[in-house]
C-alpha cells in the first residue's frame, strides 16, 4: 500500500526524526530566550542596585560636606564666635579655644566628605580611603573631646569619657575595615557604634542642658554616675537591638522569592532543569499518509 510505503520508507523516516529534531530545537530557543530574559533582568537589577548606591554614596557625601559646612560657620561666625580669631594679641589670650575645637572636628569630618566624593567620581580612588579618613576623623574626635574636659564637675566629666570612650572604639572598628574587608560582623559593630554615639550625644545633651522646665542635674552626685554607667548600657543594648533588626529584615527581604531577584532565580533554575531533563515526546501520526489512504483505488492493493 502507498500508507504503508510511505510509513515505512526512510525518507518519511527521516522526516519525522527531522521533525522531532526541529520541535527539541525551538523548544531550546524558547528555553534559552527566557534564559536571557532572566539575565537581563538580573543585569537590569544589579545596575539599579549600583546606582542606587552609588547615588545614595554621593547624597551620604554631599549631606556630610554641607553638614561641616554648617557646623563650621556656624561655630566661628555666630554671635560671640571668635571670627576666624585665634589669639588676641591686644588682651594677650587665647580666643573661644571650645569652638576652636569643634571647628577642628568638624573640619576632619569635612576631609572625609571630600574624599567620599572623590572616591564616587574618580574611580582610580581606592575605597579604602574613605574608610581610612573616617577612622583619622573618628580619632581626632576621640582626642580632642578627652582633652575638652578639664576643670568640669564630676557628672560632665564623666558622660564625656563615656563619650571618647565610644567614639575611639568606633575609630578602632572603622580601622579594623581597612584590612579586614567585606566582614558583615564588622560593619554591623561599626553600626551599632555610631548609634550608640549619636544616641549618647543625646543623653549628654539632656545631662548637662535639661530641656525648659526640667530638673537639673547634681553634678558632683555620685548616684547619678552609677544611674548613667547603667544608662549607658540601655544606649548600647537599644542600638544592637536597632541594628540586628534591621539585619534580620533586610536578609529576609532580599532572600524571599517575592522579590524581583528571587523570581529570576528560581525562573533561572526552571529553565535550566528543563533543558538537562528534555521532554521527549512519541511520533507524531502521519496525517498525509491516511489522507492518501483514502484516495487509493482498488487495484492498489
Amino acid at each position: 500500500m502507498v500508507a504503508a510505503n510511505c510509513w515505512n520508507c526512510p525518507e518519511a523516516g527521516r522526516g519525522v526524526e527531522v521533525d522531532s529534531a526541529s520541535s527539541v530545537a525551538s523548544w531550546l530557543i524558547v528555553d534559552r530566550t527566557d534564559l536571557q530574559d532572566v539575565s537581563l533582568l538580573d543585569i537590569l537589577i544589579n545596575r539599579a542596585l549600583d546606582n542606587s548606591n552609588s547615588f545614595f554614596r554621593r547624597c551620604d557625601a554631599n549631606d556630610c560636606v554641607n553638614t561641616v559646612d554648617s557646623g563650621i560657620l556656624g561655630e566661628q561666625f555666630l554671635p560671640g564666635g571668635p571670627h576666624l580669631t585665634l589669639y588676641d594679641y591686644q588682651e594677650g589670650q587665647w580666643v573661644q579655644l571650645l569652638s576652636w575645637q569643634h571647628f577642628t572636628m568638624y573640619f576632619f569630618f569635612g576631609l572625609l566628605g571630600v574624599t567620599n566624593i572623590l572616591s564616587s567620581t574618580i574611580i582610580s580612588l581606592p575605597a579604602s580611603f574613605s574608610k581610612l579618613m573616617l577612622s583619622n576623623a573618628l580619632f581626632v574626635e576621640a582626642f580632642v573631646f578627652y582633652n575638652h574636659i578639664h576643670g568640669r564637675e564630676m557628672l560632665d566629666i564623666f558622660v564625656h569619657k563615656l563619650l571618647v570612650l565610644v567614639i575611639f572604639s568606633t575609630g578602632l572598628v572603622a580601622f579594623m575595615e581597612l584590612f579586614i574587608q567585606a566582614n558583615i560582623t564588622v560593619e554591623l559593630l561599626r553600626t551599632s557604634l555610631f548609634l550608640l554615639h549619636g544616641s549618647w550625644f543625646w543623653q549628654i545633651g539632656f545631662v548637662l542642658y535639661p530641656p525648659s522646665g526640667g530638673p537639673a542635674w547634681d553634678l558632683v552626685d555620685h548616684d547619678n554616675v552609677m544611674f548613667l554607667s547603667i544608662c549607658f548600657c540601655w544606649h548600647y543594648a537599644t542600638a544592637i537591638i536597632i541594628v540586628g533588626a534591621i539585619y534580620a529584615f533586610v536578609t529576609w527581604l532580599t532572600s524571599g522569592p517575592h522579590l524581583l531577584r528571587g523570581c529570576a532565580a528560581s525562573k533561572n533554575k526552571a529553565g535550566i532543569q528543563a533543558i538537562s531533563l528534555p521532554h521527549v515526546s512519541s511520533h507524531p501520526e502521519p496525517k498525509e499518509d491516511y489522507c492518501l489512504f483514502l484516495f487509493q483505488k482498488p487495484s492498489d492493493h
